[in-house]
This record gives structure tokens, C-alpha cells and sequence, in this order.
């Protein structure tokens, strides 16, 4: 009977930084800004060259617990770094009756990675998404992709060389909102919309708009 021992390392550290924008703006007294950057680093070993987990057939390596319940034993070392920062923005807004109710309005979170054991293109994907929460279940998110290196346009292919500026390569637009009708009749009844009514309004409250571009994107 073979036994195994497989394991893999996990390190994240984050913080929390906290500041006061003196705006006021209608009914808005002030925006508190959360910013809340992160890193966090992986790394699992390389267990081919352990012979109790495979065995050299020729040019091959056979793994001895391939197919089993426990899955197979992995193959490939993982070093990898992974950073991302976070903005919540947070409006105190004076109510009418004096009360006062925090807002997260606006969420700003940016992403990336670090992979050490890659050939080339070791900084991943710059990932960016924008959520704004607005009143009455009304909300926009926004997401962009933007790739840091080098893009041949003759060729179609990315270079593997850093560019000064990243290239947008995908962009997405989703919103969502809902629409509530009530009437009372003369008996006090409510009054609701039709299937197909509530189906439309429910196609139209989830809407989604993607794009996907490979020219140069200059600011």
C-alpha cells in the first residue's frame, strides 16, 4: 500500500485605510473613503521527481494514483503572488427627520497576479470593477480587462514585453433595477402585472452589454 503526503503553502496579508472627504452636496454631509489593499502569496511544490508518487516508464512518468479517490498528484510547482486593492466610497446622508444613514455608493476594486513559475508573461491580467448602489435596487457595474504587455497588430500575437501603457482588451456594462406597480381598486385589491408583463420587465431589468477590443487604447 502507497501513501502520500501532498501539501501546499497559502499567505495573505491585507489593511485597512480610512479617510474623510469634506464634500457636501445636497443632503450628502461628508464621503468616508475605505481603501483596503491586499497581497497574498501561494506555493505548492514539485512532486515528480518523488519516486514513491511516480515511476520513470521510459520518456514517461507513470503516477501511481492516477484514477484513485484522492485524485492525482500534482505535477507542477505553483509560485504565484497575488495583489489586488479595494475603495469603498461611503456618503452620510442627512435624512428629513435628522437621522443620519451611510451610503456605500461607489466600489472601486483593481486585481492582479504574479505567477514566478510562468516562461513568459509572469504579470497576469490587470482585472478593474466599478459598482455603484443606487436607491430603489437600482445598481451599474463595470468591469474592464486590461493586458500589460505588448500587443503586434501585423501578426495578432502579444509580445512579451511590457508596455507603457496597458491594453484594454475587454470591457462590460450590467444593470439592474426593478419596477414595482401597485393600484387599489375600489376594493382595496392590488393590482399586479401579467405573466408576460412581469417576464419583459424582468428581461429588461437585467441587461448586460460586452466588448472586446485588441487596438492600442491611449490616455
Amino acid at each position: 500500500m502507497r501513501n502520500r503526503t501532498t501539501g501546499n503553502l497559502g499567505i495573505s496579508l491585507s489593511t485597512k485605510i480610512y479617510g474623510i472627504l469634506p464634500i457636501k452636496f445636497g443632503n450628502i454631509e461628508s464621503v468616508r473613503h475605505v481603501a483596503t489593499p491586499s497581497i497574498g502569496f501561494n506555493y505548492s511544490p514539485d512532486y515528480q521527481n518523488n519516486r514513491d508518487y511516480f515511476q520513470e516508464l521510459g520518456e514517461e512518468l507513470y503516477d501511481y494514483f492516477q484514477g484513485s479517490l484522492i485524485g492525482s498528484t500534482p505535477s507542477t510547482s505553483r509560485k504565484q503572488v497575488s495583489l489586488s486593492l479595494n475603495n469603498v466610497f461611503q456618503a452620510k446622508v442627512q435624512k428629513e427627520d435628522e437621522k443620519e444613514e451611510k451610503i456605500n455608493f461607489l466600489n472601486w476594486r483593481i486585481s492582479t497576479g504574479y505567477n514566478f513559475n510562468a516562461d513568459e508573461f509572469k504579470l497576469g491580467k490587470i482585472n478593474t470593477s466599478l459598482r455603484s448602489q443606487v436607491k430603489n435596487g437600482v445598481s451599474v457595474d463595470i468591469n474592464f480587462t486590461h493586458d500589460p504587455y505588448k500587443f503586434d497588430k501585423e501578426n495578432n500575437i502579444r509580445i512579451n514585453e511590457l508596455d507603457r501603457s496597458p491594453r484594454m482588451v475587454s470591457a462590460r456594462l450590467a444593470t439592474n433595477f426593478n419596477i414595482n406597480r401597485k393600484t387599489n381598486n375600489e376594493n382595496n385589491e392590488e393590482k399586479e402585472f401579467s405573466d408576460n408583463t412581469k417576464q419583459f420587465i424582468n428581461d429588461l431589468s437585467t441587461t448586460n452589454w460586452e466588448f472586446k477590443n485588441r487596438s492600442k487604447l491611449y490616455y
